[in-house]
């Protein structure tokens, strides 16, 4: 992982001189985008419930976190059409959490925090000036299968360390393939804002069921996003 990144330094630092000149033609850019994002994964409760259930009042609710994602883009207008191919790649920060408390006066919060490098294309069209629609696919590397944080009220959480080590070994998070739909507008001189749903059609977490009382079940990822780009 660390050697990924130390690559992906060296390429931004190669590239940012040349961005200034990213309006290369009329018909091809490139750039420079970031964003912020809220997301989630389907199912977490109902996976984790096979060892939380013991007792008969009990809450165990899953909610988004907010995350963010950066990263370079190219864009290819197709001459004399409305039509552009645009291809990404971007580090992303995403996950979910979930929230347990029961009647006893338990309560912890388990956080999944992943990082990916994702790579995918979008299909664009415009209607109008700098308005466009597109829908396009990503797939997402995990690069921090175990990012999994464990707080609670329990004996002041004392035993976090060890209840957060226990889910990283029993849950693993997995690469993530997703469609896109995007809605955009591009500013002149070479300014865009991009409005974009995630829809993850791939399992987001793998689970070792067996071992640690998890039920198997299909998670998938929800990301809303908005990015600015030049």
């Amino acid at each position: 992982v660390l050697q990924m990144i130390r690559r992906i330094l060296r390429i931004v630092v190669i590239i940012i001189p040349f961005i200034s000149y990213s309006q290369i033609t009329e018909t091809f850019t490139y750039g420079l985008k970031v964003g912020a994002l809220q997301s989630s994964i389907s199912n977490i409760p109902e996976m984790i419930s096979g060892r939380d259930n013991s007792f008969s009042n009990y809450s165990l609710k899953s909610d988004k976190i907010f995350g963010a994602e950066g990263g370079f883009f190219l864009n290819y207008k197709l001459p004399n059409t409305r039509v552009a191919i645009q291809t990404e790649l971007l580090y992303r920060k995403a996950g979910d959490k979930v929230i347990y408390s029961n009647d006893l006066g338990k309560n912890y919060l388990l956080t999944f925090n992943y990082s990916y490098i994702t790579f995918g294309a979008l299909y664009k069209i415009y209607p109008i000036a700098g308005l466009n629609i597109g829908a396009g696919a990503f797939y997402s590397k995990n690069i921090s299968s175990g990012e999994i944080e464990y707080e609670s009220n329990e004996f002041d959480g004392r035993y976090d360390v060890i209840n957060r080590q226990f889910y990283r070994d029993a849950l693993k998070g997995s690469d993530d393939f997703s469609l896109a739909f995007n809605l955009g507008y591009e500013i002149e001189p070479g300014f865009h804002i991009d409005f974009r749903y995630y829809l993850g059609v791939s399992d987001a977490i793998t689970n070792k069921g067996s071992d640690f009382k998890f039920i198997e079940n299909k998670n998938t990822t929800s990301t809303f996003g908005i990015a600015l780009g030049y």
